[in-house]
């Protein structure tokens, strides 16, 4: 009596987990370069998005965003010195946090001070684990990786 085998063996096991790891590892790299495109095309999206709303307050203010807009220390009264990234918050679909600054106090008022430590998601790159406060200028752009 010949007895016929059912089912896989250990090695036919054994194979089909290493063909399958085999792929995985060809395939895995190529799904990280796709993610880090991705975030590159992002971070690129939201540098034109803030170009775009500096062009906006241009057109509507006739000056380009600065990093500060006082009024004339004599006047006692303030515009505005909260920054370059509060001015644009109202052209970057941001309405509701830009109602939220008192532009008749300065920024260093408590209210003022805490809005300042928000941080949209337009400010923040995908590509870096650094997020920019609507209070900061500096690390505006993506670092490259090295």
């Amino acid at each position: 009596m010949k007895r016929c085998a059912a089912g896989f063996g250990l090695i036919d096991l054994l194979i089909t987990i290493a063909i399958i790891g085999l792929l995985i590892a060809l395939v895995l790299p190529a799904v990280q370069q796709a993610r880090e495109a991705a975030r590159r095309i992002q971070c690129m999206s939201n540098l034109r998005n803030l170009g775009l709303a500096s062009m906006s307050l241009e057109s509507a203010t006739r000056h380009l965003p600065g990093g500060t807009m006082n009024a004339h220390p004599a006047s006692g009264k303030y515009r505005t010195d909260s920054g370059l990234f509060v001015n644009l918050l109202p052209y970057l679909e941001e309405n509701a946090l830009h109602a939220q600054f008192d532009t008749n106090s300065p920024s260093n008022s408590l209210a003022n001070r805490n809005l300042l430590l928000k941080r949209p998601a337009i400010l923040k790159c995908p590509s870096s684990q650094d997020s920019m406060s609507l209070g900061s200028l500096s690390g505006m752009f993506c670092k490259r990786p090295s």
